[in-house]
């Protein structure tokens, strides 16, 4: 990768700014100490996030949590979501793609609404499906916080001090550790936004102009994928281009030396024309099927608000009539409107990704109709709904009110955006240096209207305002120093330590606010079953058929699935054990998972509550049998595992805190003999449409090996606690 630039002709100040510039090359950034400090940064900063997410059960928070997790089975069930009004398909892409692979490789037990319908205790495999969810917060805030920081990096090329103090502010913001803790479909839309940024930093350092269009592709698809996200984002894209402009506002006369600057060839100038016709009919065809596609989707996803076009609507339809008429123009006086082809081809090829970025719904679905409906419905969202985008229906008064309380309680993002500002102001006397200070007038005005109009006061739209905040105040702290003296530099340094204390301060105490915040509207395990806003769906349906009875036991046991699973894993050797084949002893509950119609009659009292195991339908896997002698008594033999996988056996191990049991039908007692076997004498019976059967219990003292292909019936295995 070539990312050497060279001075820009005609750039006024350039040689100034490299003089005095804290930025000193790709080589500043190397050095063992300066990676491990990097590393130690960086390990820190994703240990506050895990530890963060940790504190908090999976019922945490049924708001998005829960109804993105129902959403999520009904696409794998190949229906629409029922609550993609923001739209969230930005959100829903990572999570379905990631589900599939944890699927497959077996630590998450559902997808589809088939397997719920398949599990013992559905409550515990949606405790386990939303747990998973819930686990990649903290990996998308350690990667926003990442991008964030490579894009400033890329751009400024600051020094190692300041790549650190950097990193260490922007990866304590408290908006990003509150965020680590839920599911939220901005938190996806930041991700996004925070990777358009690093594609066009990229693009900025390439010396390849094929390798520059690329990144520019891809920043563009990224923009399409954070408005697919969130549409409170809306505030936040302009300052992907804005980074352009304001970083390096002496790049545009700069493209002469690759070629883009000097006339192009009426063949590359008719290309890019054509590219921009084609960008804006896929998008009439989108605005075309979007107009005819019946609107069926659930009942709050907002159709029931006024449809028509909105004004994002007619603001893409005037930017992308725009540049092709630019870009005809340049095709026709290639000498006179030579200038402004490379920034037509840019906001061309950014176009273009944003438009591709809609054929990732067909990613969803197996069926290409059925994803065309689900992008239609998704553009009738972003461009169609105008009530939408009224992201506050307070009057202007009370937007500014909350605009002062915002301020009050992050009075350090605010502060420092400003004292940076002044900063970058008083720095630098360049044409360059002045064109960046007007865009960053224009930014952080940006930034004040969207902290007016697209957050409200809660601390989970703090990450609208303070990202973006904090990102802009980097840049202009980087772009101030470059041609200040050692003073600045110093205050410079002072103002983004200011930043990292404050955020290290709020974070300290983001659990305890959490705790205030959610107390009486968070915290609801019985929300995993419970009719959401105001819809009596197939999901609430299917949960109240399934749990007519016993319904808290089934919950006590989904609050604790891990543990249970884990469990099983244990005593169940050589067995893909999954939260399907896991439920509870308890009267009316299924002990098969493929015969739910066999429930429990009557069971011994002691095992009330226990933890039963489908271990008939857990497939074998080909490794877990022992050596029984160096487990029947403590051992420390280096293997304890036989190369032979013995799948026509199933294997048992016990511990001493535990009791198993395992129910077989009466004519297989006799093949469970043995000193490892004892006969309990408690049965278990189970009731089908008039039917009975009864099930004895053969308690597993040590480690067994029960020949499950010799077993006549069915059979399952109830662990209970016990005492040594």
């Amino acid at each position: 990768m070539d990312t050497k630039e060279r001075p820009a002709p005609g750039a006024e100040g350039q040689s100034a700014r490299a003089a005095d510039a804290p930025a000193r090359g790709p080589d500043s950034h190397g050095g063992v100490l300066f990676l491990v400090a990097v590393a130690l940064l960086t390990c820190l900063i994703a240990f506050s996030f895990v530890h963060m997410a940790s504190q908090f059960p999976y019922y945490f928070m049924g708001d998005m949590d829960f109804v993105v997790a129902k959403d999520l089975l009904l696409i794998h069930s190949g229906e629409y979501p029922e609550c993609a009004s923001h739209p969230s398909f930005g959100m829903f892409l990572p999570y379905l793609l990631t589900q599939q692979a944890a699927h497959a490789l077996g630590p998450l037990s559902i997808l589809s609404f088939q397997d719920l319908a398949e599990s013992l205790n559905p409550l515990a495999a949606m405790a386990e499906f939303t747990a998973f969810m819930r686990a990649e917060s903290p990996i998308v805030a350690l990667a926003i916080t990442l991008l964030l920081w490579s894009a400033l990096v890329v751009v400024f090329r600051p020094s190692r001090a300041w790549c650190l103090l950097i990193l260490a502010a922007l990866g304590t913001q408290q908006s990003l550790l509150y965020h680590a803790s839920m599911i939220r479909s901005e938190f996806f839309g930041v991700l996004y936004w925070a990777a358009a940024l690093w594609a066009v930093a990229l693009a900025v350092r390439m010396g390849r102009p094929g390798a520059r269009l690329a990144w520019l592709f891809l920043a563009g698809s990224m923009i399409g994928l954070c408005f697919l996200s969130k549409i409170q984002l809306l505030f936040l894209l302009p300052v992907i281009p804005g980074l352009l402009l304001f970083a390096r506002p002496e790049l545009i006369p700069g493209f002469r030396q690759h070629g883009e600057g000097a006339p192009p060839s009426r063949r590359r100038a008719l290309a890019a024309a054509a590219l921009s016709l084609v960008n804006a009919g896929v998008f009439l065809n989108l605005l075309m099927a979007a107009l005819a596609t019946p609107r069926e989707v659930g009942v709050f996803t907002f159709f029931a608000l006024e449809t028509g076009p909105t004004h994002v609507l007619l603001l893409v339809l005037l930017a992308m009539a725009g540049l092709i008429v630019l870009q005809s123009i340049v095709a026709w006086r290639p000498q006179a409107a030579a200038a402004w082809f490379a920034p037509s081809l840019y906001a061309t090829l950014m176009t273009s990704g944003f438009v591709a970025s809609f054929a990732a719904h067909f990613l969803c679905y197996a069926d290409p109709a059925k994803s065309w409906t689900y992008l239609s419905y998704d553009f009738s969202f972003l461009f169609l709904i105008p009530g939408l985008y009224r992201f506050a229906s307070r009057e202007f008064g009370e937007r500014l009110a909350d605009l002062a309380l915002q301020i009050r309680y992050n009075p350090a993002v605010f502060g420092v955006h400003l004292a940076a500002l002044a900063l970058l102001i008083l720095s630098g006397r360049s044409r360059a240096d002045a064109k960046a200070r007007t865009v960053a007038v224009a930014m952080s005005a940006l930034a004040a209207l969207n902290a007016l109009f697209a957050a409200r006061f809660y601390l989970r739209d703090l990450l609208l305002v303070e990202v973006m905040t904090n990102l802009l105040t980097c840049c202009y702290l980087l772009a101030a120093v470059r041609t200040a003296g050692r003073a600045r530099r110093a205050a410079g340094m002072a103002l983004l330590a200011v930043l990292f204390l404050f955020n290290v301060n709020a974070g300290r105490r983001m659990i305890d606010r959490l705790d205030a915040e959610c107390n009486q509207y968070g915290w609801r395990d019985s929300y995993w079953s419970e009719v959401v806003f105001g819809r009596d769906d197939e999901y609430t349906q299917f949960m109240r058929a399934r749990y007519p009875d016993g319904f808290e036991i089934a919950l006590e046991h989904a609050n604790r699935f891990r543990d249970t699973r884990r469990l099983a894993r244990f005593v169940l050797k050589n067995r893909h054990v999954s939260q399907r084949h896991i439920g509870v002893v308890a009267g009316g509950f299924p002990v098969w998972t493929d015969a739910m119609d066999w429930r429990i009659a009557s069971y011994p009292e002691r095992l009330a509550g226990a933890v039963l195991v489908d271990s008939a339908a857990a497939p074998p896997r080909s490794w877990g049998l022992l050596h029984r002698e160096h487990v029947i008594e403590p051992s420390w033999h280096l293997d304890k595992f036989t190369p032979d996988g013995g799948q026509e056996a199933m294997a048992v191990l016990s511990r001493l805190d535990i009791e198993v049991i395992v129910f077989v039908a009466e004519p297989d007692l006799g093949l469970l003999h043995g000193p490892q076997f004892e006969p309990t004498g408690e049965i278990i019976r189970l009731a089908r449409d008039g039917e009975q059967l009864g099930l004895s219990g053969v308690r597993v003292k040590a480690y067994a090996e029960v020949p499950v292909n010799e077993l006549t019936h069915r059979h399952f295995i109830v662990i209970r606690p016990s005492r040594p």
